[in-house]
Formats: C-alpha cells, structure tokens, sequence
C-alpha cells in the first residue's frame, strides 16, 4: 500500500479556515467582545492604585509577597555588586 501524497511543491497540506461570516458582521462581534471586557477591566479596576493593590496582594499571600521581594533584592545585589565592589 502507497503512502497519500500531500498537496504541494514541498509535501505539505494546505488548509484553511472558511469564512462564512461578512467583514461587518464579523468587526460588529469583534467590536461587542471588545466593549465587553473593557467594561469588565473598568469595573475590576474601580479606583484602586498601585499602593492599595499590593497592600491587599500582601494580606492576601504574605509568604509569597516577602518571597517576591527577597528575589528582586537578591537579583538587584548581584547585579550591582560587580559595580560597587562590596
């Protein structure tokens, strides 16, 4: 039994999706998708910075918190060392 050839210069299938919807109908879920998760993100993020945030991801995880923080300083020493020479 002969192996399939594929189609192709190169033995590759070519494949592709149809498309059964218009351009317009398609930008008008597009456009609805996009005003729906940007409302989303509006109301998630309702007034709350960058300082109240972590405070919260603090006493939501503070093992993880000081351990994030003990990296970045851990990170931040061995790259200036070689500059300072401590």
């Amino acid at each position: 039994m002969k192996p399939m050839r594929a189609f192709g210069d190169w033995g590759l299938l070519h494949c592709g999706l149809r498309i059964t919807t218009s351009l317009p109908e398609a930008r008008a879920l597009i456009d609805e998708y996009q005003d729906e998760r940007l409302q989303k993100a509006r109301a998630e993020a309702s007034g709350e910075s960058l300082v109240m945030g972590l405070w919260r991801y603090f006493f939501q995880n503070p093992l993880h918190f000081v351990m994030t923080l003990l990296a970045i300083a851990f990170v931040v020493a061995i790259t200036l060392v070689p500059f300072f020479g401590l």
